[in-house]
């Protein structure tokens, strides 16, 4: 009989109705548990004679997946996509440029428990929201890579990676925005190289559309 201390990760619990801890002499009910609950508790209790503890009960707490938000650098490398281009950020909104035919590499990762977990992509643009073939990604694990490469201009939108497991499906899902890129090659003895960049400000500001500058130094700048 426990009649002391209830230990949870090398922590002593307090009795807390508002967090949905409940302790008795003989007992301990949790309420609302959350991913949060999930490790080792053991029970201790002392007396005059001297103190012991139970043997480690382990609580495990399975969750439906949600998107990870990491720098993952170890995840992705350059190998991993041959001569596409690699992202280390899995952070939903971020905006990814791309010319058109340009392959972009998209890597999403999740938290999930079982971790056996199945992808599906999906490209969102302002007409039609559609699923993208399985063939263009992979999945290991709690991570899948998407190659994606925009042909048209109603390619570029906004791309959503989904995950499920034994559980349920992401209630929402990793959100990729892909936006036109343009490229330009600068040297400071181009004269037109600022004419490059007034007209691109008034590109965007005339067609109200977002665009991410893909801009190459000269070897010998």
């Amino acid at each position: 009989m426990c009649i002391n201390n209830i230990i949870f990760q090398d922590k002593k619990l307090q009795h807390n109705i508002t967090s949905g801890i409940l302790l008795t002499d003989h007992s301990l009910v949790l309420q609302s548990i959350t991913r949060n609950s999930a490790g080792d508790y053991v029970c201790s209790s002392a007396n005059n004679e001297g103190d012991s503890t139970s043997n480690v009960i382990q609580l495990d707490v399975m969750f439906a997946p949600t998107c990870k938000r990491v720098v993952n650098f170890d995840v992705v490398s350059s190998k991993s996509f041959g001569k596409s281009t690699p992202f280390s950020f899995n952070v939903p909104e971020q905006l990814h440029g791309a010319l058109k035919h340009e392959m972009i590499s998209l890597v999403c990762e999740v938290d999930a428990n079982p971790t056996l977990v199945t992808f599906r992509w999906t490209f969102n643009s302002s007409s039609e929201i559609r699923d993208i073939s399985p063939v263009k990604f992979t999945t290991d694990s709690i991570i899948s890579r998407l190659n994606y490469t925009p042909v048209t201009d109603m390619d570029y939108g906004t791309i959503g990676c989904w995950a499920s497991n034994s559980i349920g499906e992401s209630k929402e899902p990793c959100f990729y925005p892909v936006i036109p890129a343009v490229e330009h090659f600068y040297h400071k003895s181009r004269p037109h190289s600022q004419d490059f960049f007034a007209e691109l400000k008034n590109n965007v500001l005339q067609n109200k559309k977002m665009v991410a500058l893909h801009l190459y130094l000269d070897n010998n700048y």
